[in-house]
């Protein structure tokens, strides 16, 4: 053995097992600094009592036309009189128990969307925030994938 290769090993062999252990101290110390995780909060969707005063009858036809066919199938067709119970039974539960909801603006007009699954299709329901429609149906569409990922959902 060449001169002070002795010391040398009784240097590296303790430094090395160091190293190797330190992985695991690091990974335990990390876990213990990290906060635990918390549940995302449920959405709040509207008061099932109010889903009446947002899908009101005067704005359903104009408000579900990107529903229905030709451009989705998540809305039968218009149909007069029958159009708004079937919208309501339909377009009820996603306001009032989302997936997600989330602020966004269309045109100069702040709305809520609120998103869920119908029969395993993707809506957003659009509802007013302000002005002389506040708190009713501003539109509902079936999201392109391009507008879920602007929208995070």
């Amino acid at each position: 053995m060449p001169p002070g290769a002795k010391a040398l090993k009784g240097f590296i062999k303790p430094l090395v097992e160091r190293l190797l252990r330190l992985p695991k101290k690091l990974s335990k110390k990390a876990k213990s600094l990290d906060p635990p995780p918390k549940a995302l909060p449920k959405p709040k969707g509207i008061h099932p009592d109010d889903v009446a005063k947002v899908l009101d009858p005067k704005r359903l036809q104009h408000g579900t036309r990107h529903l229905s066919p030709p451009e989705s199938n998540v809305l039968p067709k218009w149909a007069g009189k029958t159009s708004p119970k079937a919208i309501e039974d339909t377009l009820g539960p996603v306001l009032t128990k989302p997936d997600r909801v989330f602020p966004h603006k269309l045109g100069n007009d702040a709305v809520t969307g609120y998103a869920a699954k119908i029969d395993g299709k993707d809506v957003v329901v659009f509802v007013y925030d302000g002005g002389k429609n506040a708190g009713k149906l501003a539109t509902a569409v079936h999201p392109t994938p391009q507008q879920m990922i602007n929208w995070g959902l």
